[in-house]
């Protein structure tokens, strides 16, 4: 794909309208909620006060908890450029309420106003990532969520300082009140005016049985989604993200005044840092996937959120706080450039680990429950934003942790995360071997890979048995696959050293021969969506055992539609990793950057196997 798809994205009806359909609202939430916060702080008593901002911030989370379920299935039901319809025309009437109730200085209304705000938001969640996979190609949607991802956070800090601004101008004259009205009715029309242009999008199970329970619906998709252990724990590490995110967010004003001695300035230029750091991570992302949705970036991106979290700790911890309380006094302090810059990283890896999780998820989720899965996600992120909140009064509360201290812990809770899920989920790890490690020290070249459907059961069957074709192997497969290989070959392959997580394991047999229980797994594999690769070598595979496994896959899955797949490895016995079987430091010079080719063979249904092709178009790895 076109280095600059992503930014032609945004001339294209495909998503350009939808981009600023999400902009506007997300926009127009935070205007009116910060705004309203503001209000309440300076123009009641403190006690008063307190007690209806916190009201404020669980009414505007609570429909998440609500009506995020119901949404999903909406989404997946009924066409969703008509939703967006319904729902943005829910926003004018909204906004408009909003306005009326700023202009007679309602408490209640506002209140009111603003957890209608989070219904019509909690409505339109799903539907805004669940339909780029409708509209765009799969090359597209990293391109797509860095946008709507890094828009969405810029939108948020706009509209926090926006309505932060406007409701300082009503306690000047009433002409603020009039003016605030104005911009979160304008944005909600324009909004409305965006979705017009917003290309029809068919739903996807129109027969859907809509379930009213929140809590068995939650229960059923999860229960749906722990079939697939990689879109299951993209649930997590997306919520885990948005817990962090919402952690360093909203103690930043407070590191500012109680860390750093800034004032409303300086917490102004830190939170544009962090949230341009986060845009320009999303958009790097695309770059280095190039176009693909790439698994091998989160783990750079999980370090880098780790390490800056450290390192931000430990120049915080050394910064000497200026003598005046001005944002000039902050710039040209000793450390300050430091702790901008760390704030700046945390973005941009964060930006780096967020976006392939949610292409993943839209790419890999069922069609049918697509907008269902993406609610969960949801729920889940209004769950941990609710958990930073807690952690926050906690840690920072009553154990009197100071902020510092506070940000260490997330980096370090931040690390034992992630190796806990790329310990379920080894295909992260491997990815990331292949795409930064691997392609440093030889040129790999794919020919076919489109051939591999991204649903359908298939079996591949490839000549390379050594332990760096199998890492090569898992890297370049784009979806979760598993290795059938002899226990002899295995003694020497070592391959659990490499997956160790029981869903990537590696199917062992005896002999050659496919006994009842590799079958059965076989069987429970497929139907899980994973691919399975049988590693043969150029002189195992024969007529009778190729027979002889048609016979009893056919057998025992009499009614599954399976397809062969060859998948030929070339030259890699020449490359860098080898000097008589090994890799060798010796060869490096001489080795370094040479070319392994992968060649995918087109689909033959199991039924009309020939070995005699089969063998021709897998061939040897000396080939």
């Amino acid at each position: 794909m076109d280095q600059r798809s992503q930014f032609r994205l945004m001339l294209t009806r495909n998503f350009s309208p939808l981009f600023f359909t999400q902009f506007l609202g997300a926009f127009n939430d935070n205007v009116f909620k910060s705004a309203l916060i503001v209000i309440l702080a300076f123009r009641l008593a403190e006690s008063q006060a307190n007690l209806l901002i916190n009201l404020a911030a669980g009414l505007f989370i609570l429909p998440f908890f609500l009506f995020c379920a119901i949404a999903g299935q909406l989404a997946d039901k009924f066409n969703k450029t008509q939703l967006i319809h319904y729902i943005k025309l829910v926003e004018i009437c909204v906004s408009a309420l909003g306005g009326y109730a700023l202009m007679i200085g309602s408490s209640t209304l506002c209140l009111l106003a603003l957890f209608l705000f989070g219904t019509q938001s909690a409505f339109f969640g799903p539907i805004k990532y669940a339909i780029l996979p409708q509209h765009l190609k799969t090359s597209e949607l990293v391109g797509a969520n860095a946008l709507v991802g890094g828009g969405t956070f810029v939108a948020i800090l706009l509209g926090a300082i926006i309505g932060t601004l406007l409701a300082g101008i009503t306690e000047v004259g009433e002409n603020g009140v009039f003016y605030l009205s104005t911009v979160i009715i304008i944005s909600s029309v324009s909004g409305y005016l965006f979705s017009c242009l917003i290309p029809p999008a068919p739903a996807p199970s129109p027969n859907l049985k809509i379930n009213l329970n929140p809590v068995s619906q939650v229960r059923g998709i999860l229960g749906q989604t722990a079939k697939k252990p990689l879109v299951f724990y993209a649930l997590f590490a997306i919520s885990w993200f948005w817990f962090q995110g919402t952690v360093y967010f909203t103690q930043i004003p407070s590191f500012t005044k109680n860390t750093l001695s800034g004032n409303e300035e300086t917490v102004t230029l830190l939170l544009c840092i962090f949230t341009g750091g986060i845009f320009m991570g999303s958009l790097l992302c695309e770059r280095l996937s190039v176009g693909r949705i790439e698994l091998g970036i989160v783990p750079l991106g999980a370090a880098g959120v780790t390490a800056s979290g450290i390192s931000l700790y430990i120049a915080s911890t050394n910064f000497i706080p200026p003598v005046e309380n001005s944002l000039k006094a902050f710039v040209g302090s000793e450390g300050a450039v430091q702790i901008l810059f760390f704030i700046a990283l945390l973005g941009v890896f964060g930006g780096l680990y967020i976006v392939p999780i949610y292409a993943v998820l839209q790419e890999r989720s069922s069609r049918s429950r697509r907008a269902q899965i993406v609610s969960m996600s949801n729920i889940l992120n209004a769950f941990s934003g609710v958990i930073a909140a807690l952690m926050g009064v906690v840690f920072l509360g009553i154990i009197k942790l100071d902020i510092p201290v506070l940000f260490l812990m997330i980096s370090l809770m931040n690390l034992a995360f992630v190796v806990y899920v790329f310990a379920e989920v080894p295909e992260f790890l491997i990815r990331f071997l292949v795409r930064f490690l691997f392609s440093m020290m030889c040129r790999i070249k794919y020919k076919g890979l489109n051939k591999i459907p991204s649903e359908a059961r298939i079996i591949v069957v490839c000549n390379e048995v050594s332990f760096m074709g199998v890492m090569l192997i898992s890297g370049i497969v784009r979806r979760p696959i598993r290795f059938v290989i002899n226990l002899s070959v295995n003694k020497k392959l070592n391959l659990h050293s490499i997956f160790w997580s029981g869903q990537a394991a590696p199917i062992l047999y005896e002999n050659g021969k496919c006994a009842d229980e590799v079958l059965k797994e076989l069987d429970q594999g497929l139907e899980n969506g994973q691919v399975f690769c049988f590693l043969h070598g150029p002189h195992v595979l024969t007529n009778r055992k190729i027979n002889n496994f048609r016979l009893r896959v056919k057998k025992f899955l009499p009614k599954t539609d399976i397809s062969i797949i060859p998948l030929s490895v070339k030259e890699l016995w020449k490359g860098v990793f080898y000097c008589k079987g090994v890799f060798c430091l010796i060869c490096l010079p001489k080795y370094l950057w040479s070319g392994v080719q992968f060649t995918v063979g087109s689909p033959v249904s199991l039924n009309k196997l020939n070995v005699d092709d089969l063998y021709r178009d897998v061939g040897s790895s000396k080939n």
